[in-house]
């Protein structure tokens, strides 16, 4: 086995073990796979390697863990990860580039500790379900990737970042995240240029009272371009909110929001409320010039927000909507003519083009940067 891997590092191949079938998306049960073991005299050896990924694989650290000079790309899937274990990689590993952990167990704190790596880019994280504590201080920093329970993010000296992504799981039985954690991830990201987020994010941000005063958060998102939002999870979002959050957006270009079988919660204090202030609200999205509405029912309260973005967007060239995939739609053959003319009506910019795709034939040309799950 030393002398295999000797070869392997002289040739700066991966070590390529017998992979297992693949799991499906949300799988974490591995009993039924048979599970490879890579020994620390195996690791040692490796010391010319660039890439390392281990998939149902354990591995233990030789007890003097050699500097990997050349290792670039390390990608943990499936595997038991002490933090230890992950601490003294990173710090062993100084041309890191990125980090890819998924359904790692054992691990309740991620430190990523990159500040002396001057060429690492990219982390991404999904379903370590017992995550507790994100930490990510690197000043080269470009992208964020994470998915999976909410847990506690700091992303510190973040000048850098241009892309993040934040696939809350629904909230559901399990704990939500305070409101000042939400606000402090989002004053960590300032600069991002593409967003996609949950909708746990904006309905946190709206106004409320904080430390006992009724107000908004103090945020923004001076060099955002595309916004994508996933519905799924929310609990009280609305309307009012997602505008409130464009409205940080003063150079927002592209907007996403996948409403997947989500229903806007327009209630009493948003009848009273919320209404009221964006029927008068003095403020347009020039910039704003593609929306794209996923999953769209065509109920009275999407169609609150459709009028709105259609009557702010003053250079707006397209709005799509898409079918939702369970077919539960309010739009009839007979009611077309209606809404078609009800939206010319609303729309501002008179080169603005609106479609509406069936999900199973959807053309729209212009797709969210981000998919949903970066690991399929």
């Amino acid at each position: 086995m030393a002398d295999d891997a000797n070869a392997m590092a002289n040739n700066n191949l991966v070590p390529t073990l017998p992979q297992p079938k693949r799991p499906r998306r949300g799988d974490t049960d591995s009993h039924s796979f048979r599970r490879h073991s890579l020994s620390a005299a195996t690791l040692a050896a490796l010391t010319e390697l660039k890439t390392l990924k281990l998939v149902h694989c354990d591995f233990d650290l030789p007890h003097n863990f050699p500097t990997l000079t050349r290792l670039r790309n390390l990608a943990l899937w499936h595997v038991p990860l002490p933090e230890i274990i992950l601490q003294t990689l990173i710090a062993n590993c100084k041309c890191l580039q990125t980090i890819d952990l998924l359904h790692c167990s054992g691990i309740s704190r991620v430190e990523i500790n990159a500040r002396d790596h001057r060429q690492f880019k990219e982390f991404r994280i999904a379903a370590c379900r017992h995550l507790e504590v994100l930490v990510i201080d690197s000043p080269t920093i470009r992208s964020v990737h994470y998915c999976g329970p909410i847990p506690r993010i700091r992303i510190v000296d973040a000048a850098q970042l241009n892309e993040a992504f934040f696939n809350f799981e629904p909230a559901g039985n399990r704990r939500y995240l305070p409101v000042s954690e939400m606000e402090k991830l989002v004053t960590d990201i300032p600069n991002v240029t593409v967003l996609t987020t949950t909708a746990l994010i904006p309905e946190a941000l709206t106004t409320k009272f904080r430390r006992g005063v009724f107000g908004e958060a103090n945020y923004s998102f001076l060099n955002l371009k595309e916004l994508q939002l996933m519905m799924e999870g929310g609990l009280f979002c609305n309307p009012y909110d997602i505008v409130m959050f464009m409205m940080r957006c003063p150079l927002l270009e592209r907007l996403f929001i996948d409403m997947n079988d989500y229903n806007f919660e327009c209630g009493v204090y948003w009848e009273l409320h919320q209404k009221p202030k964006l029927d008068k609200l003095d403020h347009y999205f020039d910039r704003l010039k593609y929306i794209r509405l996923k999953g769209f029912k065509f109920l009275q309260s999407e169609l609150q927000l459709v009028k709105i973005l259609l009557n702010k967007a003053t250079n707006l060239e397209a709005l799509v909507f898409v079918t939702p995939k369970n077919g539960r739609t309010k739009l009839y053959r007979a009611d077309a003519p209606r809404y078609s003319q009800l939206l010319l009506s609303w729309k501002t910019s008179p080169e603005a083009k609106i479609v509406l795709f069936d999900h199973m034939n959807d053309k729209s040309r212009v797709r969210p940067t981000h998919t949903k799950f970066w690991y399929c």
